[in-house]
């Protein structure tokens, strides 16, 4: 049926407990049953997955405008190489930028590496999709926003 440990499954029930250091956890409800809490488990497994759905949709607009409002603005595919764009942060930035592309295993990525060598970074457009979401809000709140 479920595959869900004890410990996951137990935040489950503390709403219908007593959760004092000497309660011994009694359910403070006759009428909750063990469908209930495989019930609320299922509810909040649904609720996430729809939160995560629609965070995604927002982070991946987010790259992409991001993208292209410097791409365009700049003239160039690598502006993100650019500390004059940001307020602060670059070296680091750039650091974190460079690691996540370098553990990239994206398809796109690789053949960039296999096919250039200069600039060794890739283009604004592949190297934000691969970055963490930590790298691009570092990002974010590091560039400079009349650019």
């Amino acid at each position: 049926m479920f595959n869900i440990s004890y410990y996951r499954l137990r935040a489950y029930t503390y709403p219908f407990q007593e959760n004092g250091e000497d309660s011994g956890h009694n359910f403070t409800r006759k009428d909750i049953h063990f469908k209930d809490i495989i019930d609320l488990y299922c509810f909040d497994r649904r609720l996430r997955s729809l939160i995560f759905n629609a965070i995604e949709k927002i982070e991946v607009a987010a790259r992409t405008k991001i993208v292209q409002v410097y791409a365009e603005s700049t003239g160039g595919s690598h502006w993100y190489d650019d500390e004059s764009l940001y307020r602060f942060g670059y070296d680091d930035l750039i650091k974190h930028i460079e690691t996540d592309v370098n553990r990239s295993n994206e398809d796109f990525i690789k053949h960039y590496k296999s096919k250039y060598d200069n600039p060794p970074m890739p283009p604004s457009w592949m190297a934000l999709e691969v970055v963490s979401f930590a790298t691009l809000s570092r990002l974010f709140q590091s560039l400079k926003l009349d650019s």
